[in-house]
C-alpha cells in the first residue's frame, strides 16, 4: 500500500551517516541535557551535534515536553531515552544527529516506520512545510493516541504564541500611530503567517495509506481513527 512516491526523496550516501555517527560517538553523545528546551537545543549545538540553523530551529519550535509522557516529564530536557510501556523517546543527540543528516528541505516527503510518540515526525513537518507528505505508521494503538494528544497540544501551544505576538505588535503600532498622531488606523496583526508545524498524519499499522495534509486548520486526527478502527 506505500509507493516509492511516499518516500523521503533525497539521496543520502552510507559514508555521510557513517560520519555522522562516528561524530557522534566521539563527541558528545549524552551531554546534551539542559533544564528548558532551549538549553537542550543550545548543548546539541555546542556539543556539534546540529550544525544546520534550520535543524536548531526546529528542534526549538517543537518543545520536547509535549511528547514526553507525564511519568517521566521531569526529564524531558534530558539527553537520554525515555520510555513508559509502549511509548518510547531516544535521547535528544540521536534524533539531532539523525536530522543534521538527513538535510530535510521544503517540500521533501517523509514517511516514518514506528513513529512512536510523533516528536521526529513534527520536527520533520516543520522543516519539509505544510505542502509536503508526511506519512507515519506505528504498531501500537495507545502509542497513536499519544501522538496525537501531543501533537495536538504543541498546535495549540504555537498557535496561542503566535496570538500573543500579533497582540503585542498590534499593540506596539496603535502606540506607536498615536504617539505620530495617526490614530488608531493601520495597526497590523504582527506580519507574517503563523510558524506552526504542519500537521502530522498518525496512522495505525492496520490503517493502510494515509492522507496528506496541508492545512492545519483541517485536522482531523481522531475522527479518522475512529473512523478506521
Amino acid at each position: 500500500l506505500l509507493t516509492p512516491t511516499i518516500c523521503f526523496e533525497a539521496q543520502i550516501d552510507s559514508a555521510t551517516i557513517r560520519s555522522a555517527f562516528e561524530s557522534l560517538r566521539r563527541n558528545m553523545a549524552w551531554q546534551s541535557s539542559g533544564d528548558t528546551n532551549d538549553e537542550m537545543v543550545d548543548q546539541m549545538q555546542a556539543f556539534g551535534v546540529i550544525t544546520s540553523p534550520r535543524v536548531l530551529d526546529a528542534f526549538r519550535v517543537v518543545d520536547r515536553a509535549f511528547f514526553v509522557p507525564e511519568r517521566v516529564k521531569d526529564a524531558a530536557y534530558s539527553d537520554q531515552p525515555l520510555k513508559v510501556g509502549n511509548v518510547h523517546l531516544s535521547a535528544p543527540h540521536i534524533y539531532g544527529t539523525a536530522m543534521d543528516a538527513l538535510d530535510l528541505q521544503e517540500g521533501h516527503s517523509f514517511l516514518n516506520i514506528g513513529s512512536g510518540t510523533g516528536y521526529i515526525s513534527s520536527i520533520a513537518a516543520y522543516l519539509t512545510g505544510p505542502t509536503a507528505i508526511n506519512h507515519n505508521i506505528e504498531l501500537h494503538e495507545d502509542v497513536c493516541a499519544h501522538a496525537r494528544k501531543s501533537i495536538d497540544s504543541l498546535n495549540a501551544h504555537l498557535a496561542n504564541r503566535q496570538r500573543e505576538r500579533e497582540q503585542r505588535a498590534a499593540a506596539a503600532e496603535k502606540a506607536r500611530l498615536a504617539q505620530s498622531g495617526g490614530g488608531e488606523g493601520g495597526a497590523g496583526g504582527g506580519g507574517g503567517s503563523m510558524t506552526a508545524m504542519a500537521v502530522v498524519e498518525v496512522m495505525g499499522a492496520g490503517w493502510g495509506k494515509g492522507k496528506e495534509r496541508g492545512d492545519e486548520d483541517e485536522r482531523d486526527e481522531g475522527e479518522a481513527a475512529r473512523d478506521q478502527e
